[in-house]
């Protein structure tokens, strides 16, 4: 190889060196700009989720789980996410009444969190209303709950729902005095009720709620011999265990508490109550 052929094949591979230096630059120059990404992303997701952490602290603190002492109860109330589109709650009003509801947003996240919250401050407010100006031992029979239903809750109800939302529902108004049960349940599965030795199924009376729903149907059902029921969103039906469907935990309720660290794949709530057993 002559001098000329070897200072050629020099500043070849010169070139190529500095092609690799600048090469390796940009390289670094992206893995930098990556890290920097990375790092943003991280702090906006840790945000989010001290956010919702502080939103689900939030709607834990309202709910009102008021189980009179003439009843036992064992509730569960599950999450998929950090914030759940499921609520619910339990208000004593009164000498053996009680009303409860569950509510389910349509979706997951944040939007049918908000609506079911919303939800269930304008039914706190209601009611809280009423037993501080009106009388302390409310009386609610089919016509008085279709009344407060569809006076002071639907329209602000429905203000919270946006085009194409759907909430599926159930309100139950228990009254052991009179052994009476009024319900408006809308688009959510039966709730089960055993008195005596017969299993009663109360299925739905209405389509999920949206806001052109025009009124909550009520209908009432008297009850002797009341001794528990059982209320429930979809996500337990999700879990495909035949011993644990709500037709079997109604007849034995000692199964929900050996599911109540049992991983859903869905937003999951669950309401049972039993009658305290009387002591002659």
């Amino acid at each position: 190889m002559t001098l000329q052929e070897c200072e050629r094949k020099l500043k070849r591979y010169e070139k190529i060196l500095k092609q690799s230096d600048k090469q390796e630059k940009k390289i670094l120059e992206l893995y930098h700009q990556l890290e920097e990404k990375k790092e943003a992303l991280k702090k906006i997701y840790e945000y989010e989720q001290k956010q919702q952490e502080i939103a689900k602290t939030k709607v834990m603190e309202n709910l009102v789980v008021d189980v009179p002492n003439f009843l036992n109860s064992k509730i569960i109330f599950q999450s998929k996410d950090i914030l759940s589109g499921d609520i619910y709650s339990i208000y004593s009003l009164g000498s053996k009444k009680i009303l409860y509801f569950i509510a389910d947003g349509q979706g997951h996240g944040v939007s049918p969190a908000i609506t079911v919250f919303n939800i269930a401050n304008i039914i706190k407010s209601t009611i809280n209303f009423f037993k501080q100006n009106l009388y302390e031992d409310i009386n609610i029979d089919k016509f008085l709950l279709h009344e407060y239903l569809n006076k002071f809750i639907l329209k602000p109800v429905k203000l919270s729902l946006i085009d194409g939302e759907q909430l599926s529902y159930t309100i139950i108004y228990l009254d052991l005095d009179t052994s009476y049960i009024s319900y408006s349940i809308g688009g959510m599965y039966p709730t089960y009720i055993e008195a005596k030795d017969e299993i009663i199924k109360i299925k739905a009376n209405n389509i999920p709620l949206t806001k052109y729903t025009k009124e909550f149907e009520v209908n009432s059902l008297h009850i002797p011999h009341f001794k528990k029921l059982l209320s429930y969103s979809d996500g337990i039906l999700e879990v495909f265990i035949e011993e644990i469907m709500p037709k079997n935990l109604i007849k034995n309720p000692h199964l929900i508490d050996t599911i109540k660290n049992y991983n859903f794949d869905d937003d999951v709530t669950l309401i049972y109550l039993e009658k305290e057993e009387e002591v002659l």
